[in-house]
């Protein structure tokens, strides 16, 4: 029988006298029960502080820290659900109602059945534990997963979530349609109204998905890879499992790694962008072997700062290779001058200030910079136009 969740709302008051029940049960360590629930598992000793860094919390689902979905985010949901924590455990008196934001969270279509979660111990790719979803009808199909929402995000740098996931079988009508991971890279989260259900129209457009694969003997790797738009991004798993709750979906051993930009440009000659960001300057000011280039962007950006020789010491620098017969009319193109330079890439800002060093003395400098940030909803680069400064003569 389907019980898709906003029917299973009428029920609140039925889900408030289980949750008192819950409550008054005694408190053991859990074991590995394949069709039941667990009870509360024991308070574990201080984890410690959390880095401030975009990271995952709680990756590999290894800490012994599982709180009561219902009792968090969920109140309305079936009590005896439990999903992994994050970094961060409260007081025994506090803990179901505070904990880590970046903690693992319930989501499923709704219109399925309800899920049910819970740690398990016996089918595990980083021991000592998984986490083990299954519906709750016998004959139900599960579209589900578990998402994390992960704070100090670069904009515009791109992230690779990878998850571990496992299709394990046992009736004769299970069978896998797929398993994926995505990453929302807005730090979107469910629609708090139907949360945990998701509606077919609730998945924004800039979600990323990555390759649906099946793993029915074992766990095996799934992975996405997305440019953020945001200062937080929000990572899921998904399963399509038929069959009931026979038919256990199994995740374990996450990781998501930043793969930070090292250029914004990839041909100098030829930058692709506009100016449409560049809010003030980019203004200048040179010295003898140094020059400090200031400007400001509409939004929060990345910056670089190209530049080339144009007129040394000993006067006009040769090109790097032929010259067109219009590069006149192209300004990026070759002017006589050396070969573009770069300065490493300045933290996300709205205000920029980049210091180039190393130069010449009495000598003429082109440049132009770049910034990289958010509009429109993608990542854009925005270019000045190209300017020319001179260092003063050493003394």
């Amino acid at each position: 029988m389907k019980t898709p969740f906003r029917q299973f709302l009428l029920s609140a008051a039925l889900v408030v006298s289980l949750g008192v029940t819950a409550i008054l049960a005694p408190i053991v360590s859990y074991a590995h029960v394949e069709k039941g629930h667990m009870a509360a598992p024991p308070v574990p000793a201080d984890t410690g502080a959390v880095a401030d860094a975009p990271s995952l919390h709680n990756p590999n689902l290894d800490n012994h820290i599982w709180y009561e979905f219902n009792k968090r985010h969920a109140p309305t949901y079936p009590v005896d659900v439990w999903l992994p924590d994050g970094n961060w455990y409260a007081t025994s008196k506090d803990w179901p109602t505070q904990g880590d934001i970046q903690d693992w969270r319930l989501w499923f279509t709704d219109g399925t059945g309800l899920i049910d979660a819970a740690p398990n111990s016996a089918y595990v790719h980083s021991a000592p534990e998984s986490i083990k979803m299954w519906p709750w009808d016998y004959d139900d199909r599960q579209i589900a997963g578990i998402y994390q929402l992960v704070e100090n995000i670069t904009p515009c740098f791109s992230y690779k979530f990878q998850m571990y996931g496992y299709s394990r079988q046992k009736g004769e009508a299970d069978s896998l349609n797929g398993l994926k991971v995505g990453i929302e890279p807005t730090g979107w989260t469910l629609n708090p109204t139907h949360a945990p259900g998701v509606h077919d129209g609730d998945w924004p457009a800039a979600m990323v998905w990555g390759t649906s694969k099946k793993y029915e003997s074992g766990f095996g790797p799934l992975e996405v890879t997305a440019e953020a738009l945001n200062t937080q991004i929000t990572v899921f798993t998904y399963a399509d499992a038929l069959g009931g709750n026979s038919h256990k979906i199994h995740w374990d051993t996450s990781s998501l790694q930043e793969i930070p930009l090292t250029a914004l440009v990839s041909d100098p000659e030829n930058p692709i962008g506009d100016d449409s960001g560049i809010t003030f300057g980019p203004a200048v000011l040179p010295a003898g072997t140094s020059a400090r280039v200031e400007w400001n962007t509409s939004g929060m950006a990345v910056s670089q700062v190209y530049y080339r020789l144009i007129v040394g010491p000993s006067g006009p620098v040769s090109p790097p290779g032929t010259l067109l017969p219009f590069a006149i009319y192209l300004p990026f193109l070759g002017r006589g001058s050396g070969p573009w330079r770069s300065t490493g890439l300045a933290p996300s800002a709205t205000s920029h200030m980049v210091v180039i060093g190393g130069l010449q003395p009495g000598s003429t400098y082109e440049f132009y910079v770049v910034s990289r940030g958010v509009s429109g909803g993608a990542c854009v680069n925005w270019v000045s136009d190209p300017k020319e400064f001179t260092t003063s003569t050493a003394q």
